[in-house]
């Protein structure tokens, strides 16, 4: 397939027709130029040979795609951050790109996250190797799609929303003292998911948690692995059918074997008595026993 051949697919198919598409090639032929175009391209750049020229191309086509031009955002979530930052930026007149993202902008990220993610912190302290309690700050509709919790306000302890789940707040008591993040997988009878949560430090009693159902996937391994268990039976099971079939092979053989061995021998001694006597139809009859039975 080439290049322009993949262009022209994705340009046809309704998921991948709205991305902007640049053409890197060494060709400089005016034919592929227009039928990149034609197929909908959005650039065209031929490759030089010296790497620094080849370096400011790409500098050049990352300040226009991503300084100049306003590119589509096709993921639904991604396209309302961006409308409302766009928003935020008319009424603030903070537009300047080279500016450090706003609180606002943090808090779209944080709401708009595809993982679940919960601001968590410590109510009372563990003591005697039992957990500490948490309780929910704030968490995102992500967090709340993967937990079955339909209020927006959060003001629950994680038991209330995870269930009898020991893991985690003790997973919380780690994180709080330690500088890396802890990651734990659980599954929650409550909510019927296997999730994988993970843990970051943010204070000495405040933790954040970003939980990413893992539930196809575990289900998927789960089914993988019966299906390698039952694809193993069925192997053990052709194998003993191998050798049952081998030994009855056998068996058979040596019984089938037996009998024409006999024929055989009483062939030749028939045939050594009444040597003189046979004549040439009889003589054939003979010998095609021999070789018959000998095979």
């Amino acid at each position: 397939m080439t290049g322009i051949e993949l262009l022209r697919q994705l340009k046809n198919h309704p998921a991948t027709r709205g991305i902007p598409t640049i053409m890197l090639t060494t060709s400089e032929r005016s034919e592929e130029i227009n039928a990149s175009y034609e197929a909908g391209a959005c650039g065209y750049i031929v490759k030089p040979v010296d790497f620094m020229v080849l370096a400011g191309k790409i500098r050049a086509l990352r300040d226009y795609w991503g300084v100049a031009c306003e590119v589509p955002v096709l993921d639904p979530h991604a396209r309302v951050a961006a409308e409302e930052i766009r928003g935020h930026e008319r009424s603030t007149g903070t537009g300047q790109r080279s500016r450090a993202p706003s609180e606002v902008e943090y808090g779209l990220l944080f709401e708009h996250a595809v993982d679940g993610v919960v601001l968590l912190q410590q109510a009372a302290p563990g003591h005697r190797g039992e957990p500490g309690d948490y309780r929910v700050l704030r968490a995102n509709e992500a967090f709340r799609r993967i937990t079955d919790v339909t209020s927006p306000e959060l003001e629950h302890d994680l038991p209330d929303i995870l269930g009898d789940v020991t893991e985690l707040p003790l997973a919380c008591d780690r994180s709080t003292r330690s500088a890396r993040p802890v990651r734990v997988e659980l599954r929650v009878a409550r909510l019927d998911r296997h999730l994988e949560v993970t843990l970051y430090r943010l204070g000495e009693d405040l933790c954040a948690a970003v939980l990413r159902d893992m539930t196809a996937q575990v289900l998927a391994e789960q089914a993988l692995a019966r299906a390698n268990r039952d694809l193993s039976e069925s192997n053990r099971r052709l194998e003993q059918k191998q050798r049952e079939l081998e030994e009855f092979v056998s068996t058979a053989s040596h019984d089938l074997k037996s009998p024409l061995i006999a024929i055989q021998g009483f062939t030749r001694l028939l045939g050594d008595h009444l040597r003189e006597r046979l004549r040439g139809r009889e003589v054939d009859y003979f010998h095609r026993i021999s070789i018959n039975v000998s095979r």
